[in-house]
């Protein structure tokens, strides 16, 4: 399965035209770069107030992240139940 860092990062910036974002640990000792495959949205924690733009950035990411986790289960559910994954 998937593992995923127990501490929560900070979205710092996203590159120009690349699916590549800095992001910060809360405590903001540690920063990277990663790929938007390597990001998940962080559910547990309250979410701030942000202007309209940034809410429209935010929502059709989430409509990428929706996608691509309806993606896994299906790829999940079929390796769990002994199905070959194709690729076409």
């Amino acid at each position: 399965g998937v593992k995923w860092e127990s501490r929560p990062y900070i979205v710092v910036k996203k590159q120009p035209d690349m699916p590549v974002y800095v992001v910060r640990s809360e405590n903001g000792d540690t920063e990277r770069v990663v790929h938007h495959n390597l990001l998940t949205q962080c559910l547990f924690l309250p979410v701030e107030q942000v202007g309209e733009e940034a809410r429209e950035e935010m929502e059709l990411d989430g409509r990428f992240m929706e996608e691509r986790l309806r993606t896994q289960r299906t790829v999940d559910s079929g390796q769990q139940a002994g199905e070959e994954t194709r690729q076409e």
